[in-house]
């Protein structure tokens, strides 16, 4: 089945060449494109959203500006990178070879067949508290948004996970999720609060301690599930939390992906290395270990001396001093580092 895709430019003859190769080439069997050269005509496909994918020139941002209020892909085009378009989405040079221009395109388009691509569910696990997994799914999940991937921030800390959700965010409803869940009725059907068509999406913070608490493994997959329908082609970043809990379990063992995060505080350490050797699935070669990715914050503590093979093959975030840690003001460098793993996490996990 081919993808459609909508392609703006005032630039006719560009747009025209464009297609004409997608028609007459090597993508033929797979998209096909219809051309759009004025900015109000754009804005008025958009908002019908029957297009897989969207590709557009960067100068139609203000005329667009407001229609985004279904589920979408926008690629965003110029004659140069580095610039920014709406939400702060990159914008790639439409003077790329045609082939790399069509295939970057199709990429951002749901995959055809029934019920399309299922988003892949990425973890975040520790063993211990405060060794920065709130601050690294925050800087995750901006990534994501910010190049135009969908992401389900799913997690049950209100005074962390729900800190990751933007207020552009669509928020979804612990309770009516569980209700759902609970009497056989189609979570679609459940209330949904927030702009549909945005990228970031997350679980409410309105539900009680106990209400999180009473969640146990085959609920959480169910959770999962829904989240994982919910946004589509993209990425559910799940928060599982420090410990274990039944939530841990059920990210664990759902999961396509993990990032086991720890700090390079000594007793952080210690504690992760006792799990990978006692606990069955942790073990080399057993089912979470398998498919975790590791993570060490060094914000704590500065380099040190006879690490762990685990801990050599762990992604490094750099070290920030305590001062630069606060909530609101985000180390460059940091976030910098966050991004690159954020590239890596999508590059390994979200084609399932």
């Amino acid at each position: 089945m081919k993808r459609t895709v909508l392609l703006y430019d005032s630039d006719r003859e560009y747009a025209e060449r464009i297609a004409e190769y997608a028609r007459n080439g090597t993508f033929r069997k797979e998209v096909e494109i219809t051309v759009c050269t004025r900015p109000e005509a754009f804005a008025e496909w958009l908002r019908d959203d029957r297009f897989d994918v969207y590709v557009a020139s960067v100068e139609a941002a203000s005329a667009v500006a407001g229609t985004f209020a279904t589920p979408r892909s926008v690629v965003w085009i110029g004659e140069t990178e580095g610039r920014f378009g709406p939400g702060g989405a990159s914008v790639s040079s439409k003077f790329e070879a045609a082939p790399k221009l069509l295939r970057a395109w199709l990429d951002r388009a749901p995959s055809s067949g029934s019920g399309g691509r299922a988003a892949a569910v990425v973890g975040v696990w520790s063993v211990a508290g405060g060794v920065g997994k709130t601050r690294l799914i925050r800087s995750i999940a901006g990534a994501w948004e910010k190049g135009g991937i969908r992401c389900f921030v799913a997690g049950f800390d209100p005074g962390g996970t729900a800190d990751a959700i933007s207020e552009g965010a669509a928020v979804r409803d612990v309770s009516d999720w569980l209700y759902a869940i609970k009497s056989g009725r189609s979570i679609a059907e459940e209330e949904v609060r927030g702009d549909r068509g945005a990228m970031l999406r997350g679980f409410s913070s309105m539900c009680s301690y106990r209400e999180w608490a009473s969640i146990d493994r085959r609920e959480g997959i169910a959770l999962l599930e829904a989240a994982a329908a919910d946004i589509g082609d993209g990425i559910v970043l799940a928060d599982a939390g420090a410990g274990w809990s039944p939530w841990a379990e059920a990210v664990c063992g759902r999961g396509d992906g993990i990032l086991c995060v720890a700090s390079a505080e000594p007793t952080c350490l210690a504690k992760t290395e006792k799990w990978l050797r006692d606990w069955p699935e942790w073990e080399e070669g057993g089912a979470y270990r398998a498919k975790t990715k590791f993570v060490v914050n060094r914000c704590l503590e500065r380099e040190r001396t006879g690490l762990a093979d685990w801990e050599r093959e762990a992604f490094r975030l750099p070290y920030v001093p305590e001062w630069k840690q606060d909530a609101e003001r985000r180390d460059p460098v940091f976030q910098r580092a966050a991004e690159r793993l954020a590239e890596e996490v999508r590059t390994v996990w979200a084609a399932r």
